[in-house]
Order: structure tokens, then C-alpha cells, then sequence
């Protein structure tokens, strides 16, 4: 529902959003049997993602040295072209890693949910990693791999085609030269990983004749931070993880409410990270997290649900690209008891975070339950998956 879920969560998913929809179950659970164990995972990212994980699954800078070393080893047209192909899809590669940064955010997360009458508990586990890569790629060097795509093909074709200048710029002594031992470009590769284990809790009651629900998750999270630069004229571009991240771990409290007006109008209010986090590792990375206090909306009907959230604060991005602040609006259609259709819609008023569309099902199917979703935006996509078992 585009994030728009402050009023509107349905209970296995409460703790991740608002800890007073809890309490929104009828019934003892031992007669219902509505105790839920539910797994999720969402994958989202941005920018040249193909480009990245094709430079590191191809290792497109060991090719390249392969390549320089059997033309070498046997100088010819075939040995030459071998060089052409490997400097041109580094260059390639690279070109496109240049024009913009890759973000990717990951949360997979499993939980234990125990409903009473008009309150509510749950038991989580959750994993959140927020990584960013940055490549800085100098005209200097694009000029390097254009004189070895010249070269190359000067030798290839014998000398009827390419640059033949090239051949004194790329050659040492005869020998034909690593292109990394030229190369000046650079990327930055940082992330932030955050696992926490948490007590959810939510209980209704009323206040002033309207119902009303209140909701706490204490909750401990570890967080790891890394960053890293890497040296194209590394021997082997390659993240050595253990050298360049730390670890800290926190405790923090997630708060919620929820009030029910007339003809199914409700107002929800979370405030999730109460304690501010501000850590810089010793690499140099920095990290800020929370609070983050969201304000929603919610018309409830038996086939449909329509609601709206906006963040009331702007919240600190994790890598420190800019602050955001969501407006998201979202609805749901029930055709049966069985299917559950959504959309939604993400914007953000900061600029900062791309626009964002999504779409959604939900299927039930006696005590198991399976959702899925799609959302994509300007440079943007995300998918989600979440299965559940009631007991």
C-alpha cells in the first residue's frame, strides 16, 4: 500500500509499523487458533544494480589481466581481440557505474505473533541492510582504456583500422601493459547492517467513549557499519569486510497509537528509534538513525481499505545522502475472504528518495498465507514476499 500503514496494518505485520494494531483481535486465540509465525523479506535498489554485480560476478579486472598476460605470451589478432573485449566491457562497466550511485536496502525479518482479546503480542527477529556504492570515474582514465581499445585494434585488423599512436602509450619495451597499472579510479562502498530482537505489545481500551490502542516495542539492535574504498588499480578489486567494519549495539523503543472514530475513520500515530543514533566507526563511516514519528489515516470497510501516512519529522537518511520525509497513499481491495488486492503510492516531500509505485496481492488459503508485491519508481524497483502459518 506505498507505506501507508500507520492505521491499516493487519496484525502479523503490526510491530514493523505500529505496535497498538495489536490490539485489534476479537477473541480468545485459544478458541481462534489465530496465533501466527510469519517470515518476510523485501529487496529494493536503485541505480546501475546490472552493472555493479556484473563488474564483481564477471571479475571484469582479472579478465583484463588475463588477457594482457596471453597477449603477451602469444601477440597475434586473436590474443588482440580478447584484450578488445575484455578493456571494452570493463569500460563499459565502469562508464555506467559512473553515472550514478547503487542503492540497495534488504530486510528480512521472522515472527511470532500471539493475540488475546483486544491485545496483543508479538515476538521479532529483523535484519536491515542499507548498502551504497559510489564510483568516481576520471576522464583520464576513460582515456587510458580508449587508447587500448585503439591498440587493440590496430593489431587485430593489421594495422587498416585503430589508432596506431596508441601502440606507444599501451606498450613498455615491447610488452603490452597492465591497463590497471594506469588507472586512478576509485569507489566507495558503504552499508549499515542492523539485526533486532524485540517484544511487541499493544492493549485497546477507551478513553472519552472512543476506542483506543496503545503499543510499546522494547527492542536491542546491533548494528554493523562499513565503508570502503576501492582502487581500480587494485591487483584484485575485491571488500575485505573484516578490515573495514565495526559493531556496536543499542538498546531503543518503538511507541504507537491508534484512535477509532465513527463509521470506520481511524487515526494511528507511531514513533519508531525513540533514541537517536549517531555513530562514526573508526574507518571514517558515519551512521544516524531515528526517531522517525509517522502520522496515518485509515477508512476500514469489509471489501476495501483506504489510507494515507506522512511523516511528521524529516528522518536522517542511514548513509547520509539526505534527509526525507514520506507522504504515501494507499488502498486495498477484498474481492473475496480469500484475496486481498493493493496499491500505493510513495513521494517524498525532501526530494531526496525517489517516487514509488506499487502494487500488491494477498492470498489465504485455509491456515497458510502468502503475499506478494512489486513497487518501481524513477531508477527504482522493489519486491516483497511474506509467507505465514496460523496455529
Amino acid at each position: 500500500m506505498g507505506g501507508a500503514v500507520v492505521a491499516s496494518s493487519n496484525l502479523p505485520e503490526a510491530h514493523y509499523y505500529n505496535p497498538a494494531l495489536l490490539a485489534y483481535h476479537e477473541g480468545d486465540e485459544d478458541v481462534g487458533q489465530d496465533n501466527h509465525f510469519n517470515f518476510d523479506m523485501v529487496l529494493q535498489g536503485s541505480g546501475p544494480i546490472d552493472s555493479l554485480m556484473d563488474f564483481y560476478d564477471e571479475e571484469y579486472d582479472v579478465v583484463v589481466t588475463e588477457a594482457v598476460e596471453a597477449f603477451n605470451a602469444t601477440p597475434g589478432p586473436a590474443s588482440a581481440d580478447l584484450v578488445l573485449s575484455a578493456v571494452e566491457d570493463m569500460d563499459a562497466a565502469a562508464d555506467e557505474l559512473g553515472k550514478a550511485p547503487v542503492d540497495f536496502d534488504g530486510t528480512i525479518g521472522f515472527s511470532f505473533n500471539l493475540p488475546g482479546d483486544h491485545e496483543g503480542g508479538t515476538f521479532f527477529m529483523a535484519s536491515r541492510m542499507v548498502g551504497n556504492e559510489k564510483a568516481t570515474i576520471t576522464d583520464a582514465d576513460q582515456a587510458v582504456l580508449e587508447d587500448y581499445r585503439q591498440a587493440m585494434i590496430f593489431v587485430s585488423s593489421g594495422g587498416a583500422e585503430g589508432d596506431g599512436t596508441a601502440i606507444d602509450r599501451v606498450f613498455v619495451n615491447g610488452e603490452l601493459v597492465d591497463p590497471k597499472e594506469f588507472l586512478t579510479s576509485t569507489a566507495r562502498v558503504s552499508g549499515v547492517a542492523v539485526t533486532e530482537f524485540g517484544l511487541a505489545f499493544g492493549k485497546a481500551f477507551e478513553f472519552g467513549g472512543l476506542p483506543v490502542a496503545l503499543g510499546i516495542t522494547p527492542k536491542a539492535q546491533r548494528f554493523i557499519v562499513y565503508s570502503q574504498v576501492l582502487d581500480f588499480a587494485d591487483d584484485i578489486i575485491e571488500i575485505d569486510y573484516a578490515e573495514n567494519a565495526d559493531s556496536f549495539v543499542r538498546a531503543n523503543l518503538d511507541l504507537g497509537a491508534t484512535v477509532d472514530l465513527q463509521d470506520g475513520y481511524r487515526i494511528g500515530l507511531s514513533v519508531k528509534d525513540v533514541f537517536k543514533q549517531d555513530y562514526t566507526a573508526e574507518n571514517g563511516a558515519s551512521f544516524s538513525m531515528g526517531p522517525r514519528a509517522r502520522l496515518g489515516g485509515a477508512l476500514n470497510r469489509d471489501a476495501f481499505t483506504l489510507a494515507a501516512d506522512l511523516d511528521l519529522l524529516t528522518s536522517p537518511s542511514w548513509m547520509g545522502e539526505g534527509e526525507s520525509q514520506e507522504l504515501a497513499l494507499g488502498g486495498a481491495y477484498r474481492p473475496t475472504n480469500w484475496v486481498e488486492l493493493r496499491g500505493g503510492y510513495r513521494f517524498d516531500i525532501q526530494s531526496n528518495l525517489p517516487d514509488m509505485f506499487s502494487l500488491g496481492a494477498g492470498f489465504q488459503m485455509s491456515r497458510f498465507n502468502a503475499d506478494l508485491s512489486y513497487a518501481i519508481g524513477n531508477d527504482y524497483q522493489g519486491i516483497g514476499m511474506k509467507m505465514g502459518w496460523a496455529f
